[in-house]
């Protein structure tokens, strides 16, 4: 198995997770989603207007997650706001870059867990939808 960072491309003018009960659903899908396949997700971010992970898996299954996600995403999104393609690879195309070395995975992983910060401009710990809790547990700040 290989390391891939998956990324959706995002648009300023297309918000797809517009409220908690859209991430939240985002987040329902992302786990029901690495169950179903042979793969570890080592992080991830839920963005309004894209998403990003670092997996651990083949080319194949990688690919047929981003897929499966964003379909069930997309799928829901349609249902609640009346929308098709809210989530479609056309408006929001998928990126699966190979990651080569540790070096690599490491700032990969840094990256992800630090994209919040670009778009919400406060304090990333404060940002719920990414696995950044799941490395620091909120240990290594104090809110004083």
């Amino acid at each position: 198995m290989n390391y891939y960072h998956i990324c959706t491309e995002g648009s300023k003018d297309s918000i797809i997770f517009r409220d908690d009960e859209d991430y939240i659903a985002a987040m329902n899908y992302i786990a029901i989603s690495c169950v179903e396949r042979p793969m570890n997700l080592l992080a991830f971010s839920v963005m309004s207007n894209h998403l990003h992970f670092i997996l651990q898996s083949d080319y194949m299954t990688a690919k047929k997650f981003i897929a499966i996600v964003k379909r069930r995403c997309s799928l829901r999104l349609g249902k609640r706001y009346g929308e098709k393609c809210v989530f479609s690879t056309k408006r929001h195309p998928n990126s699966i870059i190979e990651i080569t070395n540790n070096e690599y995975l490491k700032s990969s992983i840094a990256y992800v867990l630090r994209n919040p910060l670009k778009h919400i401009g406060s304090f990333i710990w404060a940002y719920p939808w990414s696995s950044l809790e799941a490395y620091f547990n909120g240990k290594i700040y104090s809110e004083s």
